[in-house]
């Protein structure tokens, strides 16, 4: 499954990119984010990996984040792995006019095993969740 959704922000990209690393703050813009464990490497540094721990009501969730590109502020991309998913994700920040940004973010999902089913059923789930974290740092961002 693969698709992209965007937003416009009233920021910079620089500012943007400070904002979107800044795990001190991820937990403001990503609903259920619990924590990060770094597993290997510097934080947000190409080929270095960290466990990230979510949590929706009683159910947690864990996945495995290998940095693949980290050229902040322009581009950001990385792979999650977890038990029957791998999710491609890759964030970009387009200077606009008048110190705006478009912030697009590409996404590549593939699933096996029992989350197969998750795939074929929910796929606007995956989609909307994506768009509402947008939404969320959207939000954050503007009133910085």
């Amino acid at each position: 499954m693969k698709y992209d959704v965007q937003i416009e922000i009233d920021r910079k990209p620089e500012d943007l990119a400070k904002l979107f690393i800044d795990r001190d703050r991820l937990g403001e813009w990503m609903q259920g984010f619990a924590g990060i464990d770094q597993l290997s490497g510097e934080p947000y540094s190409e080929g270095s990996t960290a466990r990230w721990r979510f949590k929706s009501g009683e159910k947690e969730m864990e996945m495995v984040e290998t940095v693949l590109v980290s050229d902040l502020p322009r581009k950001y991309s990385v792979q999650y792995d977890a038990k029957g998913v791998y999710n491609l994700v890759t964030t970009r920040f387009e200077p606009l006019d008048a110190g705006r940004t478009r912030v697009i973010n590409e996404n590549l999902f593939k699933f096996s095993g029992f989350m197969r089913i998750f795939g074929l059923l929910m796929p606007k789930a995956f989609r909307q969740q994506s768009q509402k974290y947008l939404s969320d740092f959207k939000e954050l961002a503007e009133k910085e």
